[in-house]
């Protein structure tokens, strides 16, 4: 049962691979920047108007809370490639697509070698039953 759990994860690291976690975290960067701004923006209501301040101030509400849970899983990704990086034994700058694109690759050689088995376990199970076939007792 574990196999198949493990056997799902490594599918996603092809997906994961393809993403880029600096440029990820420039972009969350960003929006906190973004949304620091609005708040000084609307620091005074009466720059607005006051339909405009409540609206976007219960925007700012909500896109804090999702930008706060956006770097929470940021610092979860960042502290997980660290623990990656030292179960793999692999140098400590190693971009986690690298470790991803190799767990892909192994795989993807598992997946081979499996094919491989069951086609010659098969063939084996084949001459087996034709040897039964073939073998008269004297």
């Amino acid at each position: 049962m574990l196999y198949c759990f493990i056997w799902l994860d490594f599918a996603k690291c092809e997906l994961a691979a393809k993403i880029d976690l600096e440029e990820v975290q420039g972009k969350v960067n960003k929006l906190n920047a973004s949304m620091v701004k609005i708040e000084n923006e609307l620091s005074d209501p009466t720059k607005h108007g006051e339909h405009f301040s409540n609206i976007m101030t219960k925007f700012l509400t909500t896109a804090t809370k999702k930008v706060d849970g956006l770097q929470t899983t940021l610092a979860t990704v960042l502290a997980l490639q660290e623990k990656m990086i030292e179960m793999f034994v692999e140098r400590p700058k190693t971009p986690l697509g690298d470790i991803l694109r190799k767990l892909d690759s192994f795989r993807k050689e598992l997946a081979k070698a499996k094919t491989i088995f069951v086609r010659r376990k098969v063939k084996m199970d084949k001459l087996e039953q034709v040897r039964r076939l073939d073998w008269k007792p004297k």
